[in-house]
């Protein structure tokens, strides 16, 4: 497995790349995404609706979802048991390296901010934990999104572990971030940096050349 692992991992280093980019990208869609998003008129069925699915999707990228599909494995899959505990540092590691950023990075929250403004009004400055009176305010720690991290770290443990499902967990991953846009915590260029955090964290966990090498020596089937 460890050839493939390596080359799984390679792959995740060259979407976080890609991920990266997109970042850049969405920051001139940001703005106009989140006005049509949050402010068009939708038919009232179909903006429930809408909203009531992406609400559901959360889960996939909340502790408690996560929690649930590890049991899951834990209790289905008992050749996969002893992959857990990587499973779910892909998923834990992705989630904190996200906040770490937004303690850096100070973002307002779309639905803390006046979208009519510029996008460049968005960032508030540098090291916004220095500020006693920022570093809990939740409004301005909108970059990367920790959720989208967590959920596409999720994504990439569990399409490690069961390759047949790859993009059925791509599909839960993305949903989970348009999940965090509809609600207005996020702005598009957030979900796609915490899914390039999301990238490298886990090809850190499954590279055998890195951390991977412990998670390998950890997981061995022990000898009766």
């Amino acid at each position: 497995m460890t050839a493939d692992s390596t080359a799984f991992a390679r792959r995740l280093y060259l979407l976080a790349a890609v991920f990266g980019l997109a970042t850049l990208a969405a920051l001139t869609v940001d703005l106009p995404v989140c006005r049509y998003w949050l402010t068009e008129e939708l038919p009232t069925g179909a903006r429930k609706e809408l909203h009531r699915m992406l609400a559901f999707c959360e889960v996939f990228a909340h502790g408690y979802g996560v929690a649930l599909i590890g049991l899951t494995i834990f209790v289905l899959d008992q050749e996969n048991r002893r992959r857990l505990f990587r499973v779910v540092m892909c998923v834990v590691a992705s989630g904190l390296s996200a906040d770490a950023i937004k303690l850096l990075v100070g973002r307002t929250r779309p639905h803390a901010f006046d979208l009519s403004s510029g996008v460049t009004h968005t960032f508030i400055g540098w090291l916004p934990i220095l500020n006693m009176d920022n570093w809990r305010d939740s409004r301005i720690q909108s970059f990367p999104s920790g959720h989208t991290a967590a959920a596409v770290g999720l994504a990439i443990a569990l399409s490690w572990l069961y390759p047949r499902g790859r993009w059925l967990f791509a599909c839960f991953a993305l949903l989970a971030a348009l999940q965090r846009i509809d609600c207005g915590a996020h702005f598009v260029s957030d979900t796609c940096g915490g899914a390039a955090v999301a990238c490298v964290v886990a090809g850190i966990c499954i590279d055998p050349r890195l951390f991977g090498r412990w998670f390998d020596r950890v997981e061995k089937p022990r000898l009766v």
